[in-house]
């Protein structure tokens, strides 16, 4: 569920943009997304398909999603290793204490519009 909201701002922010640069047509969104985000691309892609459907400019307009893998980094080795979510403990030394190098990330890298 938590899906709809954050795609719901995704709307917010594709309109805001919309509306400054006097865009007529959405064409594509290329949405960046980290595993350790928890999000669902399918969900997000759903409620998207759903919602979009409520503004003229963003009818068309198709989402893709480039994936980051997790690396978390553990405080008590050092080590890095790749995860899907925070629910793990270090494979090297089965530590919980980590710092998060990559997979978090969330935002739009371009949108392709006339």
């Amino acid at each position: 569920m938590h899906e709809l909201s954050i795609t719901q701002e995704l709307i917010n922010l594709l309109i805001e943009e919309v509306k400054k640069n006097k865009v007529e047509k959405v064409k594509k969104i290329k949405l960046v997304l980290g595993y350790l985000t928890g999000f669902s691309p399918d969900s997000i892609k759903y409620y998207f398909d759903l919602i979009k459907s409520d503004y003229s400019a963003l009818i068309d307009a198709e989402i893709e999603f480039e994936r980051k893998k997790g690396v978390l980094r553990c405080e008590d080795c050092n080590r890095e290793f790749e995860a899907d979510s925070y629910l793990t403990v270090c494979p090297f030394c089965g530590g919980l204490n980590f710092k998060t190098i990559s997979g978090d990330e969330f935002f739009i890298e371009y949108m392709e519009a006339d």
